[in-house]
């Protein structure tokens, strides 16, 4: 045995006895004695995220790695990220049950801990009702169970909220690779294959947020309007840059990572021959080439990239531009696909889905200001209600190409209104000819270059008037102004990290580029959001009454003002 494939055994042996794992040692070294064939795996195989927070909480084991990440990660998820407390929240028997209709419990195996769900063909309905809880709830994906709904492979357990391996992909088949550093060069078509999700594509990564926080018709991922009628709070606007910051981020934008081994052709990482790497892990049942394997850590992970932008982007500018784009994409295949469905005479879809439209259309006490003067512009006849507007807030930062989008996403908003509820049929049909213009658009976006110029660009484009958005939305209001904050941080040069050290200037602007919305020295539009471990329920009559005290005069004043204080030469 080599001295890699050593101490790449130790390695796994040591945090499997560190996770109270010692059940497997005994396999493992049968294995790497060559006395036995790895155990066959699910490619939704789950490990245990101990292993996850014990290496990368342990300073020692990260050190060969800190040129490139440090152990933020997992310290920010187990201890500040209310992503792991997803499912605890179920846990609130009476909310909970108030808005299932049923007792949480009873779809459970086991009534107290709540670990399995049960087989009792009798409680199919509470059982499928509940995994839609856990799909954002918890590490679950639809995609993880086979045709009986089954998980597929080894489990993450529901305490753990949403993991580590909800974002990044179960890793049963790529924990061990990724411990080297050659790992950074593996294409991300390569990683894929071994279910490691890309989250450095700014894309890939949005939409997986998005999934949950816009909804997912696909991935069974949908908040019904009898569950907010039932007391599921209100899924606000989603503007991926803010909701990152505030999570809080726990990674580091390639700008700000240095030069990092791997980084280029010139700089290798320091390890033994990348064959000895790869001959261990086949030994694993591990597919990973030589072919995988780039020169460089772009040639990997941006192959459409013609420069050095993936390394020198303004990560907010990129993150907003972005995130404008695939937010409404989600939303137009989450409502596209549940007309679709509907029209099909799926009884699961009813239509209409009041959750589907723009709450305000139909609940006027939430605008409490300014009467019918203050509220936007109709997109049909009065009393239909619209599709939400926020979706499409900051489509306009996407300029060049937004004329080519405007078109479809207009048939999209008149599908929603040319009847009382719209037509399911035609909803169905625009949605499916915009989202892949979007997808195009995406594409295109996630390998240019957001430089100064484009913060700039960006910015004028948002304080004059809001753009494409109607301000007199609450939604798309909080769209704008968390949008401009991110982009103002960029051009202050904020580092976007967690707790970054600040230098006394960082710190002045980041006070007042926090302030540009107060109002009366508060937090008008409420775009701090209940991060961390703040409850989101708690939360709610605050949120609820600043949309209804929402002044839309007031918010177009201020853009006007910040307007007049950008630089000249911008």
């Amino acid at each position: 045995m080599t001295s890699l494939s050593r101490k790449i055994e130790y390695r796994l042996l040591t945090a499997l006895m560190a996770a109270g794992m010692m059940f497997h040692c005994h396999s493992q070294i049968l294995v790497a004695q060559g006395l036995a064939q790895p155990p066959a795996r699910s490619s939704f195989d789950y490990i245990n995220t101990g292993n996850c927070v014990n290496c990368h909480t342990d300073r020692a084991s990260m050190k060969e790695h800190d040129d490139f990440i440090d152990v933020a990660p997992a310290e920010v998820w187990s201890k500040l990220d209310k992503h792991s407390q997803a499912f605890e929240l179920l846990k609130d028997s009476k909310l909970t049950n108030q808005i299932l209709g049923f007792d949480l419990r009873d779809a459970f195996e086991d009534k107290v801990k709540l670990t399995s769900l049960s087989d009792d063909e009798q409680l199919k309905f509470e059982v499928e009702t509940v995994k839609s809880c856990l799909r954002c709830h918890a590490t679950r994906p639809r995609e993880a169970e086979d045709a009986a709904g089954k998980l597929s492979g080894r489990a993450e357990p529901l305490a753990r909220g949403v993991s580590c391996q909800a974002c990044h992909g179960p890793a049963g088949e790529w924990e061990l690779a990724h411990s080297d550093k050659w790992w950074r060069l593996v294409s991300h078509q390569a990683k894929s294959k071994l279910r490691f999700t890309n989250v450095r594509d700014p894309v890939v990564r949005t939409e997986l947020c998005a999934s949950c926080h816009v909804g997912s018709v696909k991935e069974g991922k949908f908040v019904k309007h009898e569950w907010y009628a039932a007391g599921h709070p209100p899924l606000p606007g989603f503007e991926y840059s803010a909701f990152a910051a505030q999570m809080p981020i726990h990674w580091k934008p390639l700008a700000e990572k240095g030069d990092f081994a791997g980084r280029t052709a010139t700089v290798k990482p320091d390890l033994d021959a990348q064959g000895e790497w790869i001959a261990s892990l086949r030994r694993r049942n591990i597919d990973v080439a030589t072919t995988d394997i780039k020169r460089t850590y772009r040639e990997a992970n941006f192959p459409l990239a013609k420069d050095d932008a993936p390394f020198t982007n303004l990560p907010r500018t990129q993150d907003v531009t972005l995130s404008g784009i695939v937010v409404l994409k989600t939303y137009a295949e989450l409502a596209g696909d549940y007309a679709d469905e509907s029209s099909k005479g799926n009884k699961l879809f009813p239509w209409p889905e009041f959750a589907l439209y723009d709450c305000a259309a139909c609940h006027h006490e939430l605008r409490r200001q300014g009467g019918l003067a203050s509220r936007p512009a109709r997109r049909g006849p009065p009393g239909r209600p619209p599709m939400p507007r926020w979706t499409s807030a900051l489509l306009g930062l996407a300029s060049e190409h937004a004329a080519e989008v405007n078109g479809d996403l207009r048939a999209l908003e008149l599908a929603f209104t040319e009847r009382p509820f719209g037509s399911p049929q035609r909803i169905a049909a625009a949605a499916q000819k915009l989202t892949p213009l979007l997808n195009q658009l995406c594409q295109e976006l996630s390998s240019a270059k957001f430089d100064d110029a484009r913060t700039a660009k960006a910015l004028a484009i948002l304080l004059n008037s809001g753009g494409t958005a109607d301000v007199r939305d609450y939604a798309s209001a909080r769209q704008i102004a968390w949008a401009i904050q991110s982009l103002r941080q960029d051009q202050e040069r904020i580092p976007y990290a967690f707790a970054p050290p600040l230098s006394a200037p960082q710190r002045q602007a980041q006070d007042r580029i926090a302030a540009l919305f107060h109002r009366d020295g508060s937090d008008a539009l409420l775009l701090i959001l209940p991060a961390q471990r703040n409850p989101v329920v708690d939360n709610l009559p605050e949120f609820l009454r600043a949309m209804g005290d929402y002044d839309a005069e007031w918010f177009a004043e201020r853009l006007t003002l910040l307007k007049k204080e950008q630089p000249k030469s911008e």
